[in-house]
């Protein structure tokens, strides 16, 4: 997640402060059910901050959902690289997909659902997953696309599939779910195991399972995600 910026004083910057404060309340409430005054209040702002800053309550949930994609795109750039990069080697080298992929799921939840902030935009793009608004084009475009993208092509160099049939993009489809359900849904795995959050055994655990059910379903070589997290030989 994106660190708040600060002043030379240390204190918050009052832009930093009311984005942070807009994807809390817009994550819990929605859209909708956030007025501007809400957020100038709770993020100790004037009310005509937030035109100041951003022009409006709709530019301002622009303002989040960009803000949301710059501070994530150090976890998702590479990891879209590394899935594009061993679907486009030949010949196909199996062993080059099964790290990549695990390489990817371990990016998933260490570097992303493992971190105690990433419930807070969590909730928010989950509301554009049930909900979409139009923001939900600029989500799609720039982080969902180019990652379904990605996987697909995993799925189609590791089966001898088209990436174009609907089959492949079904089962990549279905391979996200796996990782995302830890995410989107982590209230059910928190209550069925009676945990309170995730720490590093937890996610290690996670990891290794899903990654192993990945590898399998694409007839893949099981590669310990430990193995995979640094540069092949």
């Amino acid at each position: 997640m994106h660190e708040p910026i600060t002043s030379a004083n240390g204190q918050l910057d009052t832009r930093d402060r009311l984005l942070w404060t807009a994807m809390k309340l817009f994550g819990a409430r929605g859209f909708d059910g956030v007025a501007v005054r809400d957020i100038a209040k709770a993020a100790n702002a004037n009310v005509a901050a937030v035109n100041y800053h951003f022009g409006g309550k709709w530019d301002l949930y622009l303002a989040v959902i960009g803000w949301l994609l710059d501070s994530t795109d150090r976890h998702f750039d590479p990891l879209v690289a590394d899935l594009s990069r061993a679907a486009a080697q030949r010949p196909v080298d199996p062993a080059m997909l099964s790290r990549a992929m695990a390489k990817a799921v371990a990016e998933f939840f260490g570097g992303f659902f493992g971190r105690p902030d990433s419930n807070l935009p969590i909730a928010l793009i989950m509301r554009e997953y049930a909900n979409p608004t139009s923001a939900f084009d600029i989500i799609y475009s720039r982080r969902v696309e180019p990652l379904h993208l990605a996987f697909t092509n995993i799925v189609a160099a590791a089966l001898g599939q088209s990436p174009d049939a609907q089959e492949t993009i079904v089962r990549a489809h279905a391979m996200i779910g796996q990782i995302m359900v830890f995410g989107l849904a982590r209230a059910v795995i928190w209550r069925r195991l009676d945990w309170t959050g995730y720490d590093d055994q937890r996610i290690e655990l996670i990891t290794g399972i899903v990654v192993e059910a990945i590898q399998t379903s694409l007839n893949l070589p099981l590669l310990s995600p430990a193995l995979c997290l640094g540069d092949p030989p």
